[in-house]
């Protein structure tokens, strides 16, 4: 038993390549590993961006999504509502700010597609796409 565990750490530590990029067998397996590892997650990730986006075009057919944000600015507590409709051949988003008595509309613009809406959350607001119910 103590030969095969002997032949079998020799072969994980054989040291392969020249000069500056030398790599044990070992080191060659965990990159394998891990690089089929991230392929299997980033499919998993697309193939769950999808279904939510086909659900999302699927709700905003019919119907609304919104998303509530509550914050604080200073001493005042400050609620967010951004709500998500279908409109003609694209999408309105509406992001209304309230801040104890007063309410008002911050932004309503007009987007042709759900990715355009996605990028625009992400670059210009705390709202993710996905957190809209």
């Amino acid at each position: 038993m103590d030969d095969i565990i002997t032949q079998l750490g020799h072969w994980l530590s054989e040291v392969h390549g020249s000069g500056r990029h030398t790599t044990t067998l070992a080191l060659q397996l965990i990159f394998i590993a891990t690089a089929i590892t991230g392929a299997i997650k980033a499919r998993d990730y697309a193939q769950k961006r999808k279904q939510l986006k086909e659900r999302q075009t699927t709700t905003l057919a019919t119907d609304s999504l919104s998303m509530t944000l509550l914050s604080s600015e200073g001493d005042m507590p400050v609620k967010y509502v951004a709500t998500l409709l279908r409109e003609d051949e694209g999408y309105r988003l509406e992001i209304m700010k309230s801040s104890g008595a007063t309410q008002a509309i911050n932004a309503s613009e007009r987007f042709k597609s759900l990715d355009e809406v996605e990028n625009h959350l992400r670059q210009n607001t705390q709202f993710l796409l996905s957190d809209f119910k």
